[in-house]
């Protein structure tokens, strides 16, 4: 424990536990933007994948303590490297470089920590149903054939694709939801060549390269997170037929 203790308390110790729990985070978003995306596949899709994610428990907690436990590690040890660049006194002949570096440093935990300040809110208004609690309550009837009996049993679930669209549709969640994405996209256009430099290959001869990647791929997961609230504002996802819009409470 000592010698783990004293590898994280180091420089480079620090930013490998960085650079680790910023990968884990991402694997999520990309597992939730598949999920995401299913917004356009229907209801079915949508509300099928949210019953069997609530369906099995261990999994669905084990993940969401694991990326709260990563989430956590990763904002403690980025505030401690920004904190570490601000103290440290440059020599004149390496002013430019450390200036960059502490701009950057507070450039991600800014972002960071905005990020994390939507998550909050969308945990709010997606998952505990603080926020547009009738929509939040909306629930979805399905109609399933016991094999053994071959009887047909109605069953009520969580209705996430109609919670969705009646959220997106309001004004106000969908510009709050355009601007994390814009602030997430900045925060993964400098972390993911930051995860590369940390393994080690960030070469001088890879560095632009890596810096376009980023950009890239940062762009492609806000543009697909995206895709979501400008289908329903453009209504290209809507409804259900026959489904009714509740009143605001």
């Amino acid at each position: 424990m000592s010698a783990w203790l004293g590898f994280y308390r180091s420089s480079i110790g620090a930013k490998a536990v960085q650079a680790v729990t910023g990968a884990l985070l991402f694997a999520f978003l990309v597992a939730h933007l598949s999920g995401n995306l299913r917004m356009y596949a229907g209801p079915g899709s949508m509300n099928g994948y949210a019953a069997f994610l609530k369906s099995k428990p261990a999994l669905l907690w084990g993940a969401r303590l694991g990326l709260l436990g990563a989430a956590l590690v990763h904002i403690y040890t980025g505030v401690r490297l920004a904190d570490r660049n601000r103290q440290a006194r440059p020599v004149p002949y390496a002013v430019s470089a450390t200036v960059q570096a502490t701009v950057h440093s507070l450039q991600m935990v800014r972002t960071g920590l905005l990020v994390l300040a939507y998550v909050i809110f969308h945990l709010a208004h997606c998952t505990w149903g603080w926020i547009r609690t009738d929509a939040w309550k909306r629930q979805e009837t399905i109609h399933v054939v016991d094999a053994s009996s071959g009887l047909v049993h109605a069953i009520a679930r969580h209705d996430v694709y109609s919670m969705t669209v009646l959220g997106f549709r309001e004004w106000w969640i969908s510009g709050l939801y355009f601007a994390a994405m814009l602030l997430l996209a900045s925060h993964l256009a400098h972390g993911i060549p930051s995860f590369f430099q940390t393994l080690g290959w960030g070469a001088p001869e890879l560095r632009n390269a890596l810096r376009r990647g980023g950009a890239a791929v940062a762009l492609a997961i806000a543009l697909g997170f995206l895709a979501v609230p400008v289908g329903v504002l453009a209504g290209w996802i809507g409804l259900p037929a026959g489904a009714s819009q509740p009143r605001n409470p």
